[in-house]
């Protein structure tokens, strides 16, 4: 896999390589895979931005003593690249899983190997530089029509309409027009429009359309509540929110059925690390 990652002015070039171990469906030697992996690194050193190449290499790079191993370290090291993983990480204790960067950058740190996962090959954590990006932010102008007194907004419409010389006019397009200036002048007075900065915040995905929909009268039902006060509107809100929550978790409950479901192995890993914390996610 071959993916660019662009964070703000921070741009990533992430490559993900496998070689599976030489055997009689995979008649492939390590000399053939260098060969190869030289033609790709050639093609990725020079590109611009922060280079990050991993995976599961299959090499004994712990064992000084491997001659193969020497081979590709040394291969990496005349491209100027780093190798950071320090440990085993398969169980046969042996550094297979490796994580590949420029000499020159030094944007990874903080390397640990996780063997919490049920898997022969253990999990490879690290501290980047690169922050997230930061969510877009949108800017809304609305009125504040809670509070407006009417009297006063009627008022204050009248006498503007008074001061006018609409009576005079003959044309009905200027006399709304007029009227209209007037209303919204009024308007402005007593609920100017006020700028609010909102976050856009990425919906998660198993939010659907009737959730939605639900959210929408559970909210008209907390400002009728918070409105009047009343007992009986405080009794309708919460029952209402308690039905929400419980349609919340059972569609989201279902959306991860579903995925796990028809997940393979590895895809089964990552939907277990989102769901249990290890990955953020809009889960």
């Amino acid at each position: 896999m071959d993916v660019s990652v662009r964070s703000g002015t921070a741009v990533m070039h992430l490559v993900i390589v496998y070689r599976p171990p030489y055997s009689r469906t995979h008649k492939f030697t390590l000399s053939i895979f260098l060969v190869e992996f030289e033609v790709l690194l050639e093609s990725v050193i020079l590109t611009g931005g922060l280079l990050m190449i991993a995976g599961d290499f299959n090499i004994h790079v712990d064992d000084p003593s491997d001659t193969e191993a020497r081979s590709f370290m040394n291969l990496i090291h005349s491209y100027g690249l780093v190798q950071h993983v320090q440990g085993p990480t398969h169980e046969k204790r042996h550094t297979l899983d490796l994580v590949l960067t420029r000499a020159a950058d030094s944007w990874l740190s903080n390397f640990v190997i996780d063997w919490s996962l049920p898997s022969d090959n253990a999990g490879i954590h690290f501290t980047s530089t690169i922050h997230r990006p930061r969510p877009a932010k949108t800017t809304r102008k609305h009125r504040v029509l809670t509070n407006l007194n009417k009297d006063a907004l009627t008022s204050s419409i009248t006498s503007s309409l008074g001061k006018s010389d609409y009576q005079s006019m003959d044309d009905v397009n200027s006399i709304v027009s007029c009227y209209n200036s007037a209303v919204l002048d009024s308007i402005n007075e007593h609920a100017p429009l006020v700028e609010k900065t909102m976050v856009d915040k990425p919906r998660a995905p198993w939010f659907s359309c009737e959730l939605l929909e639900e959210r929408k009268e559970l909210r008209k039902l907390e400002h009728r509540w918070l409105s009047t006060h009343l007992t009986i509107d405080c009794q309708i809100f919460c029952k209402a929110r308690s039905v929400y929550n419980k349609s919340c978790d059972d569609t989201k409950a279902d959306y991860h059925r579903c995925r796990i479901d028809g997940a393979d192995q590895k895809e089964l890993f990552v939907i277990v690390d989102e769901i249990s914390g290890g990955k953020k996610s809009a889960s």
